[in-house]
């Protein structure tokens, strides 16, 4: 069953001091209306009695189950001239007597809802009022049966100028929530061609104009989201589409059908049509696409041909070396498929590794049919996966057990060791100037948090001293990470403005450093939000140097925080890695029988800890994709967030390209 609806913008009469009916009268002159309910007072009735009109010569009997007006002060409250009568008095008055003489049926009291708009030059009362609005609608939307439609039908004439993107917005809104849209009208003052009537009002259908929002939506929906859903619905409503516009649907349609499949075969082809009838469209820059009926110019043609460099960029990277398979998932992070990247990795990244020769596979181990192209399937990493996994995950467990150790140390260091000294140099050796870290006791403490973390480390270099595992020790330097920290730890001590030092940090190590301080900062309602900005390289300046001390206490209140084992994980991920013994080479890569290392990588060993790394992460990633392409509670991959697994897909290709390149340049030597 339809249900028709109706919303509108009332505008106020004005009228001077004395109210002269033959000035402020119009004739509506479409549709043809018998005297005299073809004359208006304002022109929201125009619209409102077009629409009645029309709709009951298609469909006898037609009625507006809800009509909804946005009014104002003036219009609900100011009284027009000497008439002792408001806008909205008027305006009941006249289509009261419109609807009970030509369509009696309909009954406009028990349809209308007005809903009164303050001032929407002011954006925050433009806001409210399209919630308000929108609110109301939905709440008759949602009392419908859920197999039922209801048809919105828009009059965007009346109240000022800023009333159209008021209405527009709410029309947006409703209709993404279900609600189709019926007729958008618009009434307007009609000039003869001798341009002396100005007492006649035309009312206009605007649903194609209206509809140019979805070809523009359609086209940057599909730019970045691979969706052609809003496109090819606008699409269906032109009568005669170009075929440019048809053969680019065709091509963008089989692009979405292979980002759903995540299939690279049809990433391929589908990205070059696209760049095919782009191109095509370039050529034909020089020259406009005419209407032949009124040789207008042919509007989808001629904004495509606007929009299509956009588009083209968008794809000009996978164009331009379409043989790699490792660009396809660059695409795909990028647009934000993270999704499809990862399935995508996890085909494509076996097939890369072997075909650039940085491992091979024993062929009695690992027996795997190989594919189409000469590659040995994914299965063969499966088993390799299975087979490292125990090594990885003995490096996690060891790793994991001394990082609980070391964030003890830390937070007891921090509480004790560092606060004393904070205190003393305030109390004892402050001067009127800063102190440097360097006249403190500071790094005499650092030097011996770092020894107890060494000592933690070594106890347990001691219980699994395995020839394969390679244990990293700190000094108190520039040269290490936790090192670093340290130190402006102590610089913070002595004084807020150290925090600037964060920048001086890794950017990576950054991101999680800062996301944590950002969390910290929200949770505490004294500190402004504003106080410290940040930029896109992840880099921070501060605005009140007085409130600095607040961003300090934050600062060293996240490494108590639970949550905060991220930190320090990052921090000493390099603690425990996996060491080739050099006297297996070129086998046993990983402790597996039958990962063999490239032999030219004898004299470059150092690279092998870059394979190590690849392997370790496709297994990770692997895991991760199962994760989320299977909805599991209980989760296998290390990840918590998106965008980690986005920047470690984004070093594991790093880690590739490095070496496959090294290899492309060596073997051919």
């Amino acid at each position: 069953m339809e249900h028709h609806i109706y919303l509108t913008f009332l505008s106020a009469i004005y009228a001077g001091d004395k109210f002269n009916r033959d000035k402020v009268e119009k004739t509506v002159i479409n549709p043809e209306l018998t005297a005299p309910f073809n004359i208006i007072l304002q022109t929201s009735e125009s619209a409102l009695k077009y629409l009645l009109n029309i709709k009951n010569k298609e469909t006898p009997g037609f009625i507006l189950e809800k009509t909804y007006f946005f009014t104002t002060p003036e219009v609900t409250n100011t009284k027009v001239a000497d008439l002792n009568k408001t806008t909205l008095n008027i305006f009941e008055e006249q289509i009261k007597t419109y609807t009970s003489n030509v369509v009696p049926h309909f009954d406009f009291d028990t349809s209308k809802t007005y809903i009164e708009c303050k001032n929407i030059d002011d954006i925050n009362n433009l806001k409210d009022s399209i919630i308000d609005m929108s609110t109301a609608i939905m709440k008759y939307y949602n009392a419908q049966p859920p197999e039922d439609t209801v048809i919105l039908h828009v009059d965007l004439t009346g109240g000022p100028r800023t009333a159209i993107m008021l209405m527009i917005a709410i029309i947006r809104l409703v209709a993404f929530q279900g609600i189709q849209i019926g007729s958008i009208l618009y009434a307007n003052l009609y000039v003869s061609e001798n341009n002396t009537k100005r007492d006649e009002i035309l009312v206009y259908e605007g649903n194609s104009i209206y509809n140019i929002y979805d070809m523009i939506t359609g086209f940057a929906e599909f730019n970045q989201f691979g969706s052609v859903n809003t496109l090819k619905t606008y699409i269906e409503t032109l009568p005669t589409p170009d075929t440019h516009i048809k053969q680019l649907l065709s091509a963008m349609s089989d692009f979405s059908e292979a980002i759903r499949l995540s299939s690279r075969g049809m990433f391929q082809t589908a990205m070059e049509d696209i760049n095919s009838v782009l191109t095509e469209l370039e050529i034909s820059k020089q020259t406009s696409h005419l209407n032949n009926k009124n040789d207008h110019k042919n509007f989808e043609f001629e904004a495509l041909k606007l929009m299509s460099n956009k588009i083209q960029s968008t794809y000009k990277p996978v164009m331009d070396d379409k043989e790699d398979d490792l660009i396809y998932i660059d695409w795909c992070i990028q647009n934000g498929y993270l999704q499809q990247a990862l399935a995508l990795f996890s085909e494509f990244i076996p097939r890369v590794i072997l075909k650039s020769q940085i491992i091979s596979l024993n062929n009695t181990i690992f027996t795997a049919k190989t594919d189409v192209n000469g590659h040995a399937s994914t299965k063969n990493f499966n088993k390799i996966n299975e087979l490292t996994g125990p090594l990885f995950e003995e490096i996690k467990e060891i790793s994991d057990s001394i990082i609980n150790k070391i964030i003890e140390c830390f937070r007891i260091y921090l509480s004790n060791s560092l606060r004393k000294e904070a205190h003393r140099v305030r109390t004892q050796l402050s001067v009127n100037s800063p102190i440097r870290r360097e006249l403190t006791d500071f790094p005499k403490l650092e030097l011996q948090l770092l020894n107890e973390i060494n000592t933690i480390i070594m106890e347990e270099k001691e219980k699994k001293p395995l020839e394969y595992l390679n244990y990293m020790t700190y000094n108190n330097d520039n040269n290490n990470l936790p090192s670093q920290l340290l130190q402006i730890m102590s610089n913070l001590a002595l004084s807020g403005k150290a925090i600037l030092q964060i920048n001086q940090l890794p950017l990576e190590f950054r991101k999680y450093l800062l996301a944590f301080l950002q969390n910290q900062l929200e949770l505490d309602k004294d500190i402004p939000t504003d106080l410290i900005i940040m930029n896109q390289q992840y880099e921070i300046e501060f605005t009140d140097s007085k409130k600095l001390y607040l961003v300090r206490n934050a600062f060293f209140k996240i490494f108590n925080n639970p949550n905060a084992k991220d930190i320090f994980t990052y921090l000493f991920r390099n603690l425990i890695t996996y060491q080739y013994p050099l006297n297996l080479f070129p086998n046993s890569l990983c402790n597996v029988n039958g990962l063999i290392l490239h032999p030219i990588l004898k004299k470059h060993h150092d690279l092998i800890p870059k394979i190590v790394t690849i392997l370790n992460l496709y297994r990770i990633l692997k895991a991760s994709r199962n994760d989320t392409a299977h909805a599991r509670e209980n989760k296998r991959g290390l990840f918590k967030k998106s965008t980690d697994i986005q920047e470690q897909i984004k070093l594991c290709l790093k880690e590739i390209r490095y070496i496959r390149d090294f290899m492309s340049r060596n073997t051919k030597l």
